[in-house]
């Protein structure tokens, strides 16, 4: 029969399970025969054109976890009762959350976020675990373990910024009480937890998609629990440097960075308290902080321990330990917080006891419902709701305005919670500037000769690099990752003078210097962004350079087409996040006195120094930014070409130490047009007293200049581009003398 057929293919894929996994035969998990290979046209893997690239790509993986461990589906049924804990805790802190209005604060924002990442992500691992180890469904297509693996790090990820969200909520409101309320709003912590989403999402993406450039050809048995990408990717057989390269950069951005930002806010917080509390103010603030200490000491620790001692343990005892330190925190995060947090526990009776309340005011309302007074109390009360409601939930601009309100005398019973008496007390009023004025240039004699300077600079901008571009879309021996490189550069310098020139001379020129405010943030956004960009491809041609130089023979298969784009397209991933966090950080700023802004553009730092409210958390995105975007980078190519000459030295010839520095000429050239002017300017406004029309000059230069001699530094000094560019211009000289011919006279 259907049923015993079915039960002996099950008894049949179990005798291939456990140790026997590793001799199942590629054959039968391709979708192709033994004999023949998966061949693609694998341009966009080579650099060198019409060559093929064999790629085995399995139809299956095969999880082999938990093999030879005695009484194991015990752990799986316990598994089970784990995740239905986790669900209805998980499902129970939300629900309270979106029931009780008292609860729609900022912090409790990034509570719902954290109970909704532990519920999907325990939805994401513990049925699939469950399917394939208890009912003994080991083969996993192809496509659905890199979806599986997709899911498990994004949710894994998550939680680790969630914890880095509440610590900064912690963190003000220990540390600056009385503005609390001024600087973490609904507004701030959604943009904050949304710029997680979009970054974890890219970076997961990223290394999910690298897994799809390798080839499969020997086994295809993942030792783990899950599609895990550290045991996944050391299964191909083809060059998975990328892979190690993300595998070793992952665990630093989502375990350490936020560990470390974690630990750092308590110290600080542990320093505050010793300065200026008592040891009952302490106390009473740390008790606030337990809560946030529990959910970081069951998600890190284990990690710490599994991750320490991962070498010397037993592959099994490892799985285990994982296994446990992805399923455990999700299950123990809703509980501590319904036992360590008041305000939950208090809105838990509320909820338990919202039917008797509503039973006494139909009662109250039976009773005196022919009572005018009572019946406009009662109105009062209604409309006093619905205010306080528009409060919660409307994040207005301009005006936060919470005054108290009383409590009717017949509905004593009916009392403001702590926290909307709080929020009560205080009052913020934001001021926001219809537009800004641009002041830079002022009181420079002769400056609009200057304006026409920069009118020739953006034209030649635009044909140098619109000729660069053309000329590497068009010619096909140019289509490698070195130009992929060089083709993001001169698209970025296009589009950033583009960006700041056109709007400069328009304010200028025409002086028409008065920029409204959104005008204003979006000039802002574009060439930050933009200049960020250009920074770090600067740095991106650094590692081309070594790879080629220090690798020459696997530069190959390590400087891939897709390995760049990935990587130019994660820059353009994270300065769109960080430059549209530092942006959204103005909006939170009241601008009280002065509008105007001493620079040449609406520039981050003159604008948010004009703000008259704290602008502390403003400050330190500008550090930040100074720092990825004009020093990491120079820095890190400083320290590449260190490399790159301790390499050269080994070489015996110095007619090849020679000619390998050649090739970096063009690129030495252009990072020192793009870093030394723009370095040199920040410097000398710093330690010397530099004439603002100096600096704006000088600014403006450094923005305009690298642009403009980037297409014509590649154009004379790489030899490549003057050959195409001589291929192009023959080839349209033959294509007109053979139409002229064939025309008639």
């Amino acid at each position: 029969s259907a049923g015993e057929k079915e039960k002996r293919r099950r008894e049949e894929e179990k005798k291939r399970g456990g140790e026997e996994l590793t001799s199942i035969s590629m054959q039968t998990l391709l979708h192709i025969p033994r004999c023949s290979h998966t061949v693609f046209n694998m341009n966009l893997f080579n650099s060198a054109p019409g060559k093929n690239i064999t790629f085995v790509h399995p139809a299956y993986f095969i999880i082999g976890g938990f093999s030879g461990i005695p009484n194991i589906k015990h752990y799986y049924v316990f598994l089970f009762f784990v995740y239905i804990v986790s669900v209805l805790g998980n499902t129970a802190v939300m629900a309270v959350i979106c029931l009780d209005h008292n609860l729609r604060t900022p912090k409790h924002i990034a509570v719902f976020n954290l109970a909704f990442v532990d519920l999907f992500g325990n939805s994401a691992l513990v049925p699939k675990v469950l399917d394939v180890f208890l009912f003994n469904h080991h083969l996993i297509p192809y496509n659905e373990c890199l979806t599986f693996m997709f899911f498990c790090y994004t949710c894994l990820s998550m939680q680790s910024f969630n914890l880095v969200a509440l610590s900064y909520d912690r963190l003000i409101a220990i540390i600056y009480p009385l503005q609390y309320h001024v600087k973490v709003t609904h507004r701030f912590m959604l943009c904050l937890i949304a710029s997680f989403w979009a970054f974890v999402i890219v970076a997961v993406l990223i290394s999910v998609g690298l897994i799809t450039r390798l080839s499969f050809c020997e086994s295809v048995v993942v030792n783990s629990y899950f599609c895990d990408h550290g045991q996944i990717y050391r299964l191909s057989c083809n060059d998975h440097y990328p892979n190690y390269v993300l595998s070793c950069l992952y665990p630093v951005l989502i375990f350490w960075l936020p560990l470390v930002f974690i630990l750092m806010g308590y110290m600080y917080i542990g320093c505050t308290l010793a300065k200026v509390a008592t040891a009952h103010q302490g106390l009473k603030a740390f008790k606030t902080c337990i809560g946030h200490l529990s959910l970081v000491a069951v998600y890190f620790i284990p990690l710490l321990i599994t991750f320490t001692l991962m070498e010397n343990i037993h592959p099994n005892a490892r799985i285990i330990n994982l296994s446990l330190t992805s399923v455990f925190p999700p299950m123990l995060n809703p509980i501590v917080y319904v036992l360590q947090t008041q305000e939950i526990k208090e809105s838990l009776k509320k909820l338990f006891n919202i039917r008797g309340k509503f039973k006494r005011i139909t009662a109250i309302d039976s009773v005196n419902s022919t009572n005018p007074v009572v019946k406009s109390e009662l109105s009062g009360l209604h409309h006093h709701t619905r205010a306080k409601h528009t409060r919660n939930f409307g994040m207005e601009r301009r005006t936060y305005n919470c005054p108290l309100s009383h409590t009717p005398p017949s509905l004593r019973f009916l009392k403001m919670g702590s926290e909307e008496t709080t929020a009560a007390l205080l009052n913020a009023t934001f001021v926001r500037p219809a537009s800004f004025y641009i002041s830079g240039f002022s009181n420079m004699p002769h400056v609009k000769y200057y304006f026409v300077f920069l009118c020739f600079v953006y034209v030649f901008t635009v044909l140098g690099n619109g000729l660069l571009l053309s000329v590497i879309c068009l010619v096909k021996s140019l289509h490698t990752p070195r130009y992929m490189i060089v083709f993001n550069l001169a698209a970025t310098d296009l589009c950033g003078s583009t960006a700041l020139i056109p709007k400069l001379l328009h304010m200028f020129l025409w002086d028409r210097r008065l920029v409204s405010y959104e005008a204003c943030l979006s000039d802002m956004f574009f060439i930050i962004f933009f200049l960020g960009v250009q920074s770090w491809t600067l740095l991106a041609m650094a590692y081309d350079r070594l790879v080629a130089i220090c690798f020459p023979l696997r530069y190959h298969r390590v400087v891939t087409l897709p390995s760049i784009g990935a990587v130019l397209l994660s820059v353009w991933a994270f300065f769109l996040s960080m430059v549209a966090l530092t942006t959204g950080a103005i909006d939170r700023l009241s601008f009280c006195g002065s509008v105007v802004v001493k620079s040449f553009f609406c520039d981050h730092a003159p604008v948010y120094k004009l703000a008259c409210n704290d602008k502390s958390i403003n400050a330190v995105m500008a550090y930040v930014g100074f720092a990825l975007v004009l020093l990491m980078p120079p820095i890190l190519i400083v320290i590449t070409y260190v490399w790159i000459s301790v390499a050269l030295s080994r070489i015996a010839s110095a007619e090849e130490r020679l000619k390998a520095l050649k090739t970096c000429t063009s690129h030495l050239i252009i990072v020192a047009i793009f870093f030394l002017p723009i370095l040199g300017t920040n410097i000398a406004s710093v330690a010397t007293s530099l004439h603002p029309n100096a600096r704006i000059m000088n600014s403006s230069l450094t923005h305009t200049i690298p642009a403009l001699l980037n297409p014509i530094v590649y154009s004379l000094k790489t030899e490549e581009v003057l050959v195409s560019i001589k291929k192009l211009y023959r080839r349209h000289r033959v294509s007109n003398f053979t139409s002229s011919k064939t025309c008639p006279h």
